[in-house]
C-alpha cells in the first residue's frame, strides 16, 4: 500500500482522553533531532494566488510554460513528469468529478476534502479488499473516538524505531477534533459541504454523509499551511495524519514542522510536499510532543501583549513557567493587539510595494514585541521574521545590527530547518559578510 504514501517515525504513541493519540518522545531528544518525515501530503489544495504552482511539485510555473489538465482544464503542471506523477498521486480518481458542476466552485478547501475523502474512500476499498486488520482503532458506529487499552498502545509501541508507517484510513479518523465546540453556522457549513462531495463522488457504500462530516471536522482542526521560503505568503494547505499526532496547540511548542522539495533530501526549504518534524527544544522521554500552526502562535502573541494592557507593574510577571519583563511605558502603546496587527500588515504591504524604508522601520517595532514573546522558546515564526529584518538592515547599511539579527536568525533556523538547508546556507553567508564589515568598520574606527 505504498502508493499512498509513507512516514519514517522515530516517536511512541500514547493516548489522552483530551488530545487522542499523540506522540511522545522515545528518549530525551535534543533540538535538531529528526522525529518524523512524511514523503507526501495525505491531501493538498493549493492557495488561490496569483502566482501559478505546479500542482504537484508545488514549483513557481513560468506563463508561457504551465500545462493544464486536457480534461478538466482545472489542474496546471510545470511539465509532463509532474502531470504523471500527480495522475497518480490523485488525479486519475479526481479528473472526472472535477468536471461536474456544483454549486460551489471545487477550489481551495472544497478541494482538500474533497480529495480527503476520495483518498479515504481508495485506501478503505484496498484495506476491505485485502482484508487488513488495523492495530489501532477508529470510530464506533456512532462516530465517536474509540479508546484503545494499554496493551494495544503497547504493541505498537514495540515496533522497532525508526518504523516505517503506510498511510491507513483509520489516521485520519483517530485525529483530534473539537466539533463539540463549533458553533451552529459552522456545522451547518459542514453538513452541506459533507451532503455536495458525498452526492459528487456518489458511493455511500465507501464514504457516507456520517463519515464525510468526520473526516470534514478534523481536516479543519489538523490541516496546515506550507508556507515559502521567506514566511510571506501560503503556498498550500495539506493533510499530514502522523505528523497531526504533534498538535496539541501549545503555548510552548517543543517541535516544528518543515517542508522540503520532492527529490532534494536533507534540503529542508518551505517548497514542495514533503514534511519533516523536528525537534525545538529538549524533549525528554515520554513527553508529549506539541506543535502549533503559524496562525497559533500569532494568535498567543496577540493575546499575551494584549494582557499587558492592564499591568501597572515595573517588575517581572511569571506567566505559564515564564519569567517576562513588564514595562508599562514600553509595552502598552506600542505592543497593543490591534496596533501590532496594523503595523504587521504595514510591514507586508510596504515590503510588496517595495518601500523598504518604511519597512525598516516598522519591522524595528515589531521586533521588541516579537522578542518579548519568543525570548525563552524561539519559533520558526520568529526566526523567520528576524531573517527578513536582518537583510533590511544589512540593506540600509546597518552592518552591526545586521550581524547581531542575522546570527540569532541561523541559531534558530538550523534548528528547524537543517544545518545544510537552502535558507540556512543563505544567511549564513550574509552573515558571514555582515561579520567582515563589522570588523572592518572596527579596524577603521581604531586607526
Amino acid at each position: 500500500m505504498d502508493e499512498f504514501g509513507a512516514s519514517q517515525e522515530n516517536f511512541l504513541i500514547q493516548f489522552s482522553e483530551k488530545f487522542g493519540y499523540e506522540a511522545v518522545a522515545p528518549r530525551d531528544m535534543v533540538p535538531g533531532d529528526e522525529l518524523i518525515a512524511a514523503e507526501s501530503a495525505f491531501a493538498y489544495s493549493l492557495a488561490n494566488l496569483k502566482i501559478c504552482r505546479c500542482a504537484n511539485c508545488i514549483k513557481k510555473c513560468e506563463s508561457d510554460k504551465i500545462m493544464r489538465c486536457s480534461k478538466c482544464k482545472k489542474v496546471k503542471y510545470c511539465s509532463k513528469e509532474c502531470q504523471k506523477a500527480h495522475w497518480k498521486f490523485i488525479h486519475k480518481i479526481e479528473c472526472n468529478l472535477l468536471q461536474i458542476q456544483t454549486p460551489q466552485p471545487i477550489e481551495g478547501s472544497m478541494l482538500l476534502a474533497l480529495r480527503t475523502l476520495l483518498k479515504y474512500g481508495q485506501l478503505k476499498q484496498s484495506q476491505d479488499d485485502e482484508q487488513c486488520t488495523d492495530i489501532m482503532p477508529g470510530l464506533d458506529q456512532d462516530g465517536q473516538r474509540i479508546s484503545p487499552d494499554d496493551s494495544t498502545i503497547e504493541l505498537y509501541n514495540i515496533q522497532r524505531l525508526p518504523r516505517i508507517h503506510y498511510f491507513e484510513e483509520n489516521d485520519i479518523l483517530r485525529l483530534i477534533c473539537n466539533d463539540d465546540k463549533f458553533e451552529a453556522e459552522k456545522k451547518d457549513t459542514i453538513k452541506a459541504t459533507a451532503h455536495i462531495l458525498t452526492n459528487l463522488i456518489g458511493n455511500p457504500n465507501v464514504i457516507d454523509q456520517n463519515i464525510a462530516e468526520q473526516i470534514i471536522n478534523r481536516l479543519g482542526c489538523t490541516a496546515i499551511s506550507a508556507y515559502d521560503e521567506e514566511m510571506m505568503g501560503v503556498t498550500m494547505t495539506a493533510l499530514y495524519p502522523r505528523i497531526a499526532l504533534f498538535f496539541n496547540h501549545s503555548c510552548r511548542p517543543n517541535c516544528t514542522a518543515v517542508f522540503w522539495r520532492t527529490g532534494q533530501e536533507k534540503i529542508f526549504a518551505q517548497e514542495g510536499r514533503n514534511i519533516l518534524e523536528r525537534a525545538t527544544q529538549l524533549w525528554e522521554k515520554k513527553e508529549e510532543g506539541s506543535e502549533q500552526n503559524a496562525s497559533d502562535i500569532l494568535q498567543e502573541l496577540l493575546n499575551y501583549i494584549n494582557s499587558l494592557k492592564d499591568n501597572n507593574q515595573t517588575d517581572n510577571k511569571e506567566e505559564d513557567g515564564l519569567i517576562k519583563p513588564i514595562n508599562r511605558q514600553c509595552y502598552l502603546h506600542e505592543f497593543h493587539e490591534i496596533i501590532f496587527q496594523s503595523k504587521q500588515l504595514l510591514f507586508h504591504i510596504f515590503i510588496d510595494q517595495q518601500k523598504f524604508n518604511e519597512a525598516l522601520l516598522i519591522g524595528q517595532q515589531l521586533m521588541n514585541a516579537l522578542e518579548a514573546y519568543h525570548e525563552n522558546y524561539p519559533s520558526l515564526i520568529f526566526g523567520m521574521s528576524v531573517a527578513q529584518q536582518a537583510k533590511l538592515e544589512w540593506l540600509f547599511g546597518n552592518s552591526s545590527e545586521a550581524y547581531k539579527l542575522f546570527k540569532k536568525a541561523v541559531e534558530i533556523l538550523s534548528i528547524s530547518h537543517g544545518q545544510e538547508s537552502s535558507i540556512v546556507i543563505s544567511l549564513r553567508s550574509q552573515l558571514n559578510e555582515a561579520e567582515a564589515e563589522v570588523r572592518m568598520r572596527m579596524r577603521a574606527g581604531n586607526e
